[in-house]
């Protein structure tokens, strides 16, 4: 008996091993389920495919898969499926497509939205590029001068920091020169906290395998400590350092992810530090809209469409299967999809409003989520100034004014913390902002707006201070929402645009101000949340979340794309794409983290000559 069941065992254990490393040695080409198809071409007249305002007669037939959200998630995802010869519908509620990439103009001034600067171009640009079969430029912060800085860190005592790239060697040899008391501080950070394991990524590995196989693979990581670093808040692992300047130094550009150290954990955290500090910022030429037109374009290219001015209503399903979705216009609209429906519109959207709770998979989720907060939401100040770059000279790296940051204590405080939400007071406290300068970012900016320049100033803000006015119509809400925000608008051109540059207090001629509720509009975003679900240990390493987050769902024809299934930010949003579109295709989770998946496939069939000869992976 127990010899059967140790036989039976075994043999289990060689077929998964088989099942799973098999394909990684089998001679592939092409990826797959690709089916070439001739480049279609769109015919109807619209202002942009940015704009492709939704009608049923623009509707493809025979839609593969239908994409609900149009940001840098669902259009990658929408863009690699065209890639491989699908046929996919990509639906927008906002009137243009590109979530956070969106651009807008005013007044003749063009602004960004939500990219603002982006890191590891090597890979990430050349993963943007091969998903469009398109070459998207970036240009880089800083300059030789001032070695290439990409966050100038201002603190509450007037200190600064410049950070620049040159990886963890070149941070070393400048800590250690400022610091030469702290050897041993530097040393834990470079050795433990900013180093790099295999086992970093095992956040990201449990929501590819499998999911009869994550459970005993998050029980083997957590009994063996390869968690424990990751999984730690921000806050508790940097009380390792006991120099509280470097520890601001680190927390410097926290706002990155969104949310409090104190909540948010260390994987957050030391994975944005990491990503900038090694090549740098870098920001896209022709703006962040350059990369969501490419992407429509690979869509379009493959007889797909983007339509904007769609909200979706529900999700359909039949016989326990997602079939389809429903276009909230007229008496709604029905529009089906033969292989299925990929989610890209935030898990809290999917799952509290577009299906039904009924289904058990659902109703489970909506308990899951209800113990995820929210991530940061923030307040946007855009100005726009009369005057060209090449009169200005305005830097291109960004500021971070930090006066809830002391380097004499190394302590953030977060003004969208619990404790400090409900008793946000902006006028009582010196300006807490993030400046920067997309028309000297962009070097093709004064080309296509002659004689004008912009800034974009944000700042954390929660939803809960501007609630009161949420269910009132956008643009046209009561005089006091606006009184506020020309008020809130004057004290950061003050405190943050003036007091670094005086002199552009004679060319400001434009400023528009936008608050939680207008992502909340716009966007979509639950409560205008910035980086959709707070970056915390339990939605990266609790086992029922990981079984709820993630690129597949137990219901055929369903998946998720974008921040919330991965991790915040673009580059999350962007690396969940691959990993869903990789599911969808049939890459077992070998073949999506070796050298013969998705990306390699691609890369064969790629236009693009310097893709197709790069050494990027997953």
């Amino acid at each position: 008996m127990f010899i059967s069941v140790f036989l039976g065992l075994l043999g289990a254990v060689f077929a998964v091993l088989v099942y799973m490393l098999y394909p990684i040695f089998v001679p592939r080409h092409l990826p797959r389920g690709y089916v070439k198809v001739p480049k279609q071409k769109v015919e109807s007249k619209r202002v942009s495919p940015l704009r492709d305002g939704f009608a049923t007669k623009k509707i493809p037939k025979d839609i593969d898969y239908i994409v609900v959200g149009s940001g840098i998630g669902g259009l990658t995802t929408g863009a690699l499926l065209s890639r491989v010869g699908k046929k996919v519908l990509v639906l927008e509620q906002h009137y243009i497509a590109g979530g956070c990439l969106h651009c807008f103009e005013d007044k003749g001034y063009h602004f960004d939205t939500g990219l603002h600067y982006i890191g590891g171009v090597s890979k990430y640009g050349k993963l943007m590029s091969l998903a469009a079969d398109r070459e998207i430029k970036f240009s880089k912060l800083g300059n030789e001068a001032n070695n290439f800085v990409y966050d100038r860190l201002i603190f509450a005592n007037g200190k600064t920091f410049d950070l620049c790239p040159g990886g963890r060697t070149a941070l070393r040899k400048r800590l250690e020169k400022m610091f030469p008391e702290s050897l041993d501080d530097i040393d834990v950070l470079m050795k433990d906290l900013l180093k790099s394991r295999r086992t970093d990524a095992l956040p990201y590995i449990l929501r590819v395998l499998p999911r009869w196989m994550v459970l005993p693979f998050a029980w083997l990581a957590k009994s063996q400590g390869w968690t424990k670093r990751m999984s730690s808040t921000v806050t508790k692992t940097l009380e390792k350092i006991k120099n509280p300047f470097i520890r601001s130094i680190i927390l410097g550009n926290s706002g990155d992810e969104g949310g409090s150290p104190d909540t948010n954990c260390w994987l957050a955290r030391t994975g944005v530090f990491k990503h900038y500090i090694t090549e740098g910022g870098f920001y896209p030429i022709g703006g962040p809209e350059a990369i969501a037109d490419a992407l429509v374009r690979s869509i379009e290219d493959a007889g797909g469409r983007v339509l904007v001015r769609a909200p979706v209503e529900k999700v359909l399903m039949s016989g326990g299967k997602v079939v389809g979705v429903n276009v909230r216009k007229g008496d709604g609209v029905n529009i089906k999809a033969k292989e299925g429906v990929i989610a890209a519109c935030g898990a809290k959207v999917l799952f509290d409003k577009l299906l039904p709770s009924s289904v058990p998979f659902v109703k489970h989720s909506q308990k899951i989520l209800k113990n995820i907060q929210q991530s940061a939401q923030h307040l946007s100040i855009f100005v726009g100034m009369n005057k060209p770059q090449s009169e200005l000279k305005l830097p291109s790296h960004n500021y971070w004014v930090l006066p809830n940051l002391d380097t004499e204590t190394g302590i953030y405080k977060s003004p969208v913390s619990m404790e400090s939400k409900y008793n946000y007071k902006p006028f009582d406290s010196p300006a807490l902002a993030f400046l920067g300068f997309p028309s000297a970012k962009d070097p093709s900016y004064e080309e296509k707006n002659p004689g004008k320049s912009v800034a974009v100033i944000i700042t954390e803000a929660p939803y809960e201070f501007f609630e009161k006015w949420a269910s009132q119509k956008s643009g046209a809400r009561e005089a006091e929402y606006k009184a506020l925000k020309q008020k809130l608008a004057q004290k950061y051109l003050d405190e943050v645009l003036f007091r670094f540059h005086p002199e552009l207090k004679d060319c400001v001629d434009f400023v528009d101000v936008g608050t939680p509720l207008s992502s909340e509009f716009y966007l979509g975003a639950p409560h205008g949340a910035s980086y959709g679900l707070e970056q915390t240990p339990y939605r990266f390493f609790d086992n029922d979340v990981i079984q709820t987050l993630r690129s597949d769902t137990p219901i055929p024809g369903l998946w998720q794309a974008g921040q919330d299934s991965l991790s915040s930010g673009v580059v999350g949003a962007l690396m969940s794409a691959y990993f869903t579109t990789s599911n969808i295709l049939g890459y077992s989770v070998v073949e999506t983290f070796s050298k013969n998946g998705l990306i390699k496939h691609l890369k064969n069939i790629s236009s693009l000559p310097d893709i197709r000869k790069s050494k990027f992976d997953i």
